[in-house]
């Protein structure tokens, strides 16, 4: 019965398929009875091993022993270690280079174990071959447990590192059994991922090329990561995990984030996010100048992809801003490959109850440039009743003709100010309708200086280098209001300033038309006024002439002056008739 073996400064030569290693072998295996211990170390060839064992059974055979072991390994090449990677019955191997220090303790089938370990160039394989993961860098501390073929790693200051980017878990747990994984991590920086997993299995090309311009930053927290089969992680893994402030960039004109937090679950080609955020910013960089600023968001995001695009979409989301509550529905399309009309989005958001002066936050700056800037000024004051926006199709800012853009504004007790050089109108609710650039707008109430307008319309018409302005209203009241539009307005110019020494008194009706380019600089109206007298004091004041109980209608026109002008009255108690006749 041999009770010791030594071996001292032995030579031992390993082959392995296409490869040989030279070690030097100082080795030492006592026995007293079933114990047995085993200290020494084997060195060469780029591999030092150094090991204590002692326990019961035999300690080359992990499976069928019992007892403590320690093991100090520095490798240059850790895939020369198949053979304990296979009788450890793991589903993944270990290649690269790396020093680790391993205590084990075994009884009964069941493993405790200790390790830490600083790999460089590792290569972490799938023992099938079907996919591997390239880190510059692997490093971690952590407890090993087995318990038959279910073993797990809980990790302390676990590091992973690739191109630069750097993967800090500071504490993480790994399981796995027979071919399935499952990591669980209680923080995980965003901002590692686009090179991470770019070497993933199952991520698009697509996906892996704009992660890195997506930049994505913030944290996952009460992370779980799920690979039911290794062999085709593609096909079976899952991730979820407590979304905190996550900031993308705009990518192909899809929409930059900033603040986004709630709960993830992610899938093979689909995923959902529980949308549950503080202060909030939506940026689209081809649309707006400013991003669209928020207080606080919720609702339900949809996410799904394949080989050709990634789609993104939502059920009623809320929003809290400046503005009030905001409620929108979305959907974005981003192809992978360039096309024609690039990222599409439908997006349909709804506002109430508001100030009129937050309907600029929603008016896109893809909108014709003289258009653009009459709805920014226009509406200087008011209640905004209720608000929508609708905007379907491409992002791409030049392709007007594969998109919809649509504005509607309601809005109570407002003032509009549609050309500097006009008065503005007061007491205003009105409806304004923009669809692709044409201009609706109609009001039930309004008035233009001390005079009321009813069934009051605007049309703003785009047209190239400018937009034209239609303006038609009836209008009533008493004859100094007229009087006031006559010589308080640009009607006093366009009259040579008839009636500026003029007094009204009476009540008047009738209709008003103005068409004015808008445009830099201003330019030249055609304007059309109807006035009809009934009962009207008139005179002028240079001349000291009265005229009573004057009738009949007074019509100016940009193009036929008074032409068409029928007034009758009494002057000193004698009837008079002024008319223009019909140019």
């Amino acid at each position: 019965r041999v009770e010791r073996v030594s071996l001292l400064d032995n030579a031992l030569t390993l082959s392995g398929v296409g490869a040989r290693r030279s070690l030097r072998a100082d080795l030492s295996l006592t026995r007293a009875g079933n114990a047995r211990l085993l200290q020494g170390q084997l060195a060469g060839d780029g591999l030092r091993l150094a090991v204590h064992a002692d326990g019961v059974g035999n300690p080359l055979r992990p499976l069928s022993w019992s007892g403590d072991v320690f093991l100090d390994i520095a490798s240059a090449e850790l895939g020369d270690l198949s053979a304990l990677w296979k009788s450890l019955d793991w589903p993944f191997s270990l290649s690269g280079s790396a020093r680790a220090q391993f205590w084990l303790s075994r009884s009964a089938g069941d493993s405790q174990a200790r390790l830490r370990m600083n790999g460089a160039d590792v290569q972490v394989t799938e023992r099938g071959g079907a996919w591997s993961l390239p880190l510059d860098v692997l490093a971690f501390e952590a407890g090993l447990t087995q318990r038959r073929n279910h073993w797990a790693l809980i990790a302390e200051d676990f590091r992973a590192e690739r191109e630069g980017q750097v993967l800090d878990l500071p504490r993480a747990q790994f399981e796995w059994w027979g071919s399935a994984l499952r990591l669980r991590a209680s923080e995980l920086a965003l901002d590692s991922l686009p090179t991470l997993l770019a070497a993933a299995p199952g991520i698009p090309q697509g996906l892996r090329d704009a992660l890195p311009i997506l930049a994505p930053r913030g944290r996952l927290e009460r992370v779980e990561l799920r690979l039911d089969d290794l062999g085709a992680p593609a096909e079976s893994w899952s991730l979820r995990g407590l979304l905190i402030e996550l900031s993308v960039e705009s990518w192909r004109g899809a929409p930059a984030l900033t603040g986004v937090s709630g709960y993830l679950e992610l899938a093979p080609g689909e995923g959902q996010v529980q949308l549950d955020a503080g202060p909030f910013v939506l940026g689209f960089p081809r649309i707006y100048d400013e991003p669209l600023r928020y207080e606080a968001a919720w609702g339900d995001i949809g996410l799904s992809w394949d080989r050709e695009a990634l789609r993104i979409d939502s059920n009623l989301i809320h929003t809290r801003g400046p503005e009030g509550d905001v409620r929108a529905l979305f959907a974005v399309d981003v192809p992978f490959q360039p096309t024609v009309t690039g990222v599409q989005m439908d997006l349909l958001a709804g506002l109430a109850n508001s100030d009129a002066r937050y309907r600029s936050k929603y008016i896109p700056r893809v909108l014709p440039p003289g258009l653009l800037g009459w709805l920014e000024s226009s509406i200087e004051a008011g209640t905004l009743n209720t608000a929508g926006f609708i905007w379907r199709g491409s992002l791409k800012k030049e392709k007007t003709a594969h998109r919809t853009v649509q504005l509607f504004v309601d809005v109570q007790d407002a003032r509009l100010s549609f050309d500097p050089a006009w008065p503005a109108l007061t007491d205003l609710d009105a409806t304004v309708l923009v669809n692709d650039g044409l201009t609706r707008g109609a009001a039930s109430r309004a008035r233009i200086l001390d005079a009321q307008l009813d069934e009051l319309s605007v049309r703003v018409v785009p047209a190239p280098g400018e937009a034209l302005l239609s303006v038609r209203s009836k209008l009533r009241g008493d004859a100094t209001d007229g009087h006031r539009l006559l010589v308080d307005s640009p009607l006093a110019d366009y009259t040579r300033n008839t009636f500026a020494d003029w007094t009204m008194a009476g009540d008047i009706a009738g209709n008003f038309a103005l068409d004015l380019p808008i445009r830099r600089g201003g330019a030249r109206a055609e304007i059309d006024l109807a006035l009809v007298l009934d009962g009207v004091s008139a005179g002028v004041t240079a001349l000291a002439l009265p005229v009573e109980d004057v009738r009949g209608s007074l019509l100016y026109s940009s193009k036929r002056g008074f032409a068409g002008s029928e007034l009758q009255g009494q002057l000193w108690s004698h009837g008079i008739n002024a008319t223009a006749p019909q140019s």
